[in-house]
């Protein structure tokens, strides 16, 4: 990552927020106030479905979804991405801001149910990617964990979510309540894994998921699934007090088969919008690994 430098180093020079591939993947790099060297992020972007389908903006495509309209507006300190995407029993407009100011990153995801009808939705994600050799270790409160290729989901409701470097460098995630509405069907989360791979990242997600569902859906493989009606029978298999846990079936291939989980009804109109920030702070942190 590199140590800290004075301030406005690279303002006469570059772009704050810019876009980039590596190996032809999407991300973005950031000129951050106060560091000495570009920040960079290999994932950067949303995600969202009803596990009848799903779209990631990263790629610009997914499983059973379908990008109908893109609109993008691009400034030195702002990104603005708009498109029109349908899954299966779902459209949705998405607008996607990414707003830069000194040593912080606002982002914003609004979803709105197109004029088709009913949107059923299942979950929503704001997605961040780091490398784990430039970011040795993550946590949210408590002990350091170091990346060791496990998957491991460290998780919160409410605390902010850090990922650091071994210069004391850190970057701190949260969610953003002044910009964020949904329907108290949603619960919102904030985790951060260590993504195993021959390159390890760290994929930290503020993410929405549907805990108190008007139906549920039955994945039977990666990309299908069917309606399951909240009945007696939907209830008694995925309580609220156990529905929370599936959400991570997503995060797998085959790991998804079987899965039951819940989705809710955007009426023509509606949004959902989401909000988290980061931002680049010193964390001289000694606490254990874990």
């Amino acid at each position: 990552m590199g140590g800290w430098a004075s301030k406005g180093c690279f303002h006469d020079t570059l772009n704050n927020l810019f876009e980039h591939q590596t190996d032809g993947t999407p991300g973005l790099k950031w000129n951050a106030e106060s560091a000495e060297a570009p920040i960079q992020f290999t994932g950067w972007g949303c995600e969202f479905g009803n596990w009848l389908g799903f779209y990631s903006s990263d790629l610009d495509s997914g499983v059973r979804a379908r990008t109908l309209d893109t609109t993008d507006v691009r400034t030195s300190e702002r990104i603005n991405l708009v498109r029109d995407v349908l899954l299966p029993e779902a459209k949705n407009k998405i607008e996607m801001t990414y707003f830069e100011t000194g040593d912080r990153i606002d982002r914003t995801l609004k979803l709105t149910a197109g004029d088709s009808g009913i949107a059923w939705m299942g979950d929503a994600v704001l997605r961040t990617v780091v490398d784990a050799k430039a970011w040795t270790h993550a946590w949210v409160e408590g002990p350091r964990y170091s990346h060791e290729n496990l998957n491991r989901y460290i998780e919160t409701e409410d605390q902010s979510v850090h990922v650091g470097s071994s210069d004391g460098c850190c970057l701190e995630f949260f969610w953003n309540s002044e910009h964020s509405s949904w329907p108290p069907a949603f619960t919102r989360y904030l985790y951060v894994r260590d993504q195993p791979g021959d390159r390890p990242m760290w994929v930290v997600h503020a993410r929405l998921v549907c805990e108190q569902p008007a139906e549920y859906v039955y994945r039977l493989t990666k990309g299908r699934g069917v309606f399951w009606s909240n009945g007696f029978l939907g209830r008694l298999l995925a309580s609220p007090s156990r529905l929370w846990r599936r959400w991570r079936a997503a995060e797998f291939g085959i790991g998804g088969r079987g899965a039951l989980n819940g989705v809710w009804p955007m009426a023509a109109g509606t949004d959902i919008e989401m909000s988290m920030s980061l931002k680049l702070v010193r964390c001289d942190r000694h606490a254990d690994d874990a």
